[in-house]
């Protein structure tokens, strides 16, 4: 047993390694490891029993090999080392279920000894649902290129979390379908990004002119803005649900406008933000409202923005150093006030492990990661910090939030966090605006 322990004058991080996991050999090294043995079977259809053609199997265990059904379904491992296996299947047209019961259908521990032929094999793949309708505005005209998902939710300590999602388009007569649904109940909800201008005066052209518009805020089926008013849409594998059906509901669109102090010489980019997570987890870049900025002034505006609460979010780089700020904003039935606020420099972390114990792992193998909790750094990429081979590291510009701090190398976990002189929990590291020396 080893230990690990990350020190600095701010940030004391100590922790303990299990077993090191054992490194796939080469393939080089594999060729050379044969023996006996052979596992051979089938996979087909859960529902009707049919072979499934061109479905990838995945060998691992004392040998990780790869295989590909033929037209029976069949495939066949032969030439084995004895030992214990785990196999497992999956196909394009098949999803992939996050429900137990069902994806141990498609994965199977095999045993086999020397000289040992296990020809009967059976694994299963459970297709998919489908769900199709169509949106249409209020007028019941149907809507283009509306973003439709279906989604599944999972309860968290910070919120509801999205943890499967399936979407399509809405075509030229505003239908969608939906296909490859695991089981369960799903969300279903559509985004469209179209604004109608409404009647109006003549008004001199200017940067600063509000032009009313109409605005298609996000909805559930059948037609609501609140998630916990929506209807779910319970699905079973090989079904086809049809006439799922949203209409959107209008509402006025406003401009929302600021001031941004601080912004360094660099691009900066400034864009809205749901806070509802089952809005907002999915939300693609070029689907948030974005700002045009004008970066001499500081002066920002967002234009035909539907009424919700948000977060306005303001992000800059240079190099290695990254500049923010977040600002919650509702937007109701009347034009909002400007807002004004400040990027200010992420905060950074640093420290220093040391290994204790018999058997060392290089240092410069071990890497420190910090994966999001919460809501507002979930859709980012886990930071990484290489270990140098002094058994320093350092994140530059970690965005302020709760974490959860892990070592990476040789099945390391962390035992316990010291924060400044607080204990604290590495499951739930709390970084806030100013930077961790």
């Amino acid at each position: 047993m080893k230990a690990i322990v990350l020190l600095a004058s701010a940030l004391n991080l100590a922790g303990q390694v299990g077993l090191i996991r054992p490194q796939t050999p080469s393939a080089d090294a594999q060729a050379q490891m044969t023996g006996k043995s052979s596992i051979e079977g089938t996979v087909v259809d859960s529902l009707s029993g049919q072979p499934v053609r061109k479905a990838s199997v995945v060998l691992s265990g004392r040998m990780n090999l790869n295989a590909v059904t033929d037209t029976a379904g069949h495939f066949a491992f032969r030439l084995l080392l004895a030992g214990r296996y785990t196999i497992r299947a999956s196909n394009d047209n098949y999803p992939e279920s996050r429900n137990p019961v069902q994806a141990a259908r498609t994965q199977l521990a095999v045993t086999v000894g020397e000289d040992e032929q296990k020809h009967d094999v059976h694994l299963e793949l459970v297709p998919g649902a489908s769900v199709s309708g169509r949106i249409a505005d209020e007028e019941d005209n149907p809507m283009r290129g509306c973003a439709v998902s279906a989604m599944q939710f999972r309860e968290t300590e910070s919120g509801p979390l999205p943890v499967t999602m399936v979407s399509d388009q809405s075509d030229d007569k505003g239908e969608y379908r939906l296909t490859k649904l695991t089981r369960g109940k799903h969300y279903i909800m559509a985004r469209c990004m179209q604004s109608v201008p409404l009647p109006h005066a003549f008004v001199p052209r200017s940067a600063t002119s509000d032009l009313p518009s109409l605005v298609y805020p996000s909805r559930f089926y059948p037609g609501v803005s609140d998630r916990a008013a929506a209807a779910r849409v319970d699905v079973t594998p090989g079904a086809n649900l049809l006439g799922i059906n949203l209409k959107m509901t209008p509402a006025t669109g406003f401009t929302i406008r600021g001031h941004a102090a601080g912004i360094p010489s660099g691009p900066v980019q400034i864009f809205l933000e749901a806070r509802d997570p089952s809005t907002r987890q999915w939300q693609l870049p070029y689907q948030r409202p974005r700002a045009r900025i004008n970066v001499q002034t500081g002066e920002f505006e967002i234009r035909n923005v539907a009424p919700g609460a948000y977060d306005l979010v303001a992000s800059s780089s240079i190099e290695s150093r990254v500049y923010y700020a977040r600002v919650p904003v509702e937007v109701g039935a009347t034009r909002p006030d400007p807002i004004d606020f400040a990027l200010t420099e992420a905060p950074f972390v640093s420290g220093t492990i040391s290994v204790e114990g018999d058997a060392k792992p290089p240092m410069n193998s071990l890497k420190v990661s910090l994966n999001p909790l919460d809501r507002q750094n979930l859709m980012l990429r886990p930071p990484q910090a290489d270990v140098q081979s002094d058994g320093s590291f350092s994140f530059a510009s970690i965005m302020p939030g709760h974490w959860r701090l892990l070592v990476n190398g040789g099945a390391a976990y962390l035992k316990s966090v010291t924060l400044g002189d607080r204990q604290v929990s590495a499951n739930d590291l709390e970084i806030g605006a100013s930077a961790v020396p």
